[in-house]
């Protein structure tokens, strides 16, 4: 993957880039004007300096406590909780220093930094573009614009990267990531004419050396590629992502020993990363060594089921979240991407069916339905929904049969026997449909809709009498449920 995409240290360095900029803080003033609160936040910043989070997120605590109102020890104690991976508690920091000082550019820039560490792109965006809102011209606000597009595959990317060079022309991490860019719409000349430039005004910046190797891959330039990556690998040895690259390739150029040393580097590097034994395994096998081929593959399957289980949650979580939200379209979305990982999933299809229903796409939630009770015929309330949405298209006679198997599967299944019942009263069935009234409400008594149902079938039958204690029952459990006039 190129890096500008959270994978790699591309991040990590706009991230320190950003925290580098809290430390740029106001004079404190004379020794002898220093007051405690003060004091406690200059300790704050020497022990955040040396690398020690923990102890400085203390420190910037006593500050505030004895200060609340001390912007510059909230927006550092962010930063400092951001090292030590409080995302969360890191955000609430730099959202008081936001409100304390609401026309400096730094807390929106760091919360943009925060959020997209919690891989929250639509906030890190938002704070990107209030911080441009308060500062056109900044660069770094700028580049955060671009990057979150780069992340999210928009192909708005570029030119909001070619902002950020023309603010920073000698920013070597906003030329890699425009080279990034570039080379997601496959312009790869160009982008490996920015990845240069980048290493001319920086030869220590190591992600432009992996992203010029993987755009002479994709050239087919492997041999060149095979350099750049080596050159990525001496620049910065502990970087999985660049000796796993160095691995593919070289695999794939026939050099199996050089191959399998650089993944099971990157291996050891980086142990969770499932893609990484795969290609070990695949090295491995071409190499003739079928023992150690079928250890990698096995390691490989165990962790890609952890890892499917855990990306499918997290997109049904995240489709839960949409729903609430009223994002139908973004739950969809969750949905479909969950699929492609359990094509087979009941529960996934289902709540599918029942967003696109929600969102008047009712051919494809029936679809969606229609799939669930092939797969499992016993799920009484698809069959129920299937109903609901063959009715919706006027598909009567396949709405009667499927409320009919619901209330097979779940004879206590009130909204299914009301159901049966409204599709049979339209199909002037009344005394089927009047049973199926009786039965939601002898199943639930206080099923306001089903004794109003039940009135209007026992007037249309000529029963005025029994519509008559119907509907009186059905105004006094809901008050909205007026007697039609006759």
């Amino acid at each position: 993957m190129f890096v500008g995409s959270r994978a790699a240290c591309g991040f990590a360095q706009l991230l320190l880039l950003a925290i580098s900029l809290l430390f740029v803080m106001a004079s404190p003033g004379s020794p002898q004007s220093v007051d405690t609160a003060t004091l406690r936040y200059q300790e704050g910043r020497s022990l955040l300096e040396q690398g020690k989070p923990e102890a400085a997120s203390d420190k910037f605590r006593e500050a505030i406590a004895l200060k609340p109102s001390f912007m510059e020890a909230h927006l550092n104690l962010g930063a400092a909780l951001l090292q030590t991976g409080s995302v969360q508690a890191a955000i609430h920091e730099f959202q008081v220093a936001a409100a304390l000082k609401p026309r400096d550019v730094r807390p929106h820039l760091a919360l943009g930094s925060a959020h997209r560490q919690q891989g929250d792109l639509d906030s890190a965006l938002r704070d990107y573009k209030a911080a441009l809102a308060l500062n056109p011209g900044n660069a770094e606000a700028q580049g955060g614009v671009g990057v979150v597009l780069l992340e999210r595959f928009d192909p708005g990317a570029v030119a909001e990267l070619r902002r950020a060079v023309d603010l920073d022309p000698r920013s070597p991490s906003f030329h890699s990531e425009l080279g990034a860019a570039l080379a997601q719409k496959a312009h790869y000349d160009e982008a490996i004419s920015e990845f240069r430039r980048a290493l001319t005004l920086d030869p220590h910046y190591c992600d432009a050396y992996n992203n010029l190797g993987l755009a002479m891959h994709e050239k087919g330039q492997d041999r060149e590629a095979i350099t750049q990556f080596k050159k990525g690998v001496q620049c910065a040895p502990r970087n999985a992502e660049i000796h796993y690259n160095l691995g593919v390739t070289l695999n794939g150029a026939g050099d199996y020993d050089a191959a399998i040393a650089e993944l099971r580097e990157a291996a050891r590097l980086a142990p969770r990363r499932s893609e990484v034994l795969y290609s070990l395994a695949q090295a491995l096998a071409k190499d003739g060594d079928q023992a150690g081929a079928s250890a990698a593959m096995r390691e490989f399957q165990a962790l890609r089921g952890n890892e499917s289980d855990q990306a499918l949650l997290a997109h049904l979580t995240q489709a839960h979240k949409l729903t609430q939200s009223g994002d139908l379209g973004g739950a969809i979305l969750e949905y479909e991407a969950a699929l492609k990982i359990d094509p087979n999933n009941v529960q996934v299809h289902y709540n599918l069916g029942v967003a696109k229903q929600e969102k008047g796409e009712l051919d494809a939630a029936v679809r969606e339905f229609r799939l669930v009770v092939r797969l499992s015929p016993d799920y009484a309330e698809a069959h129920y929904n299937l109903g609901v949405a063959l009715a919706q298209e006027r598909e009567l006679e396949g709405a009667k049969e499927q409320f009919d198997a619901a209330v097979k599967i779940r004879p206590d299944y009130s909204e299914g026997h009301y159901a049966l019942g409204v599709v049979l009263a339209q199909q002037k069935q009344l005394a089927q449909a009047i049973e199926q009234f009786q039965l939601a409400i002898r199943l639930k008594p206080d099923y306001a809709s089903a004794h109003y149902a039940l009135g209007v079938a026992l007037q249309r039958q000529g029963d005025r009498a029994g519509a008559e204690r119907a509907f009186k029952l059905a105004q006094k459990l809901d008050s909205r449920l007026k007697p039609p006039s006759d």
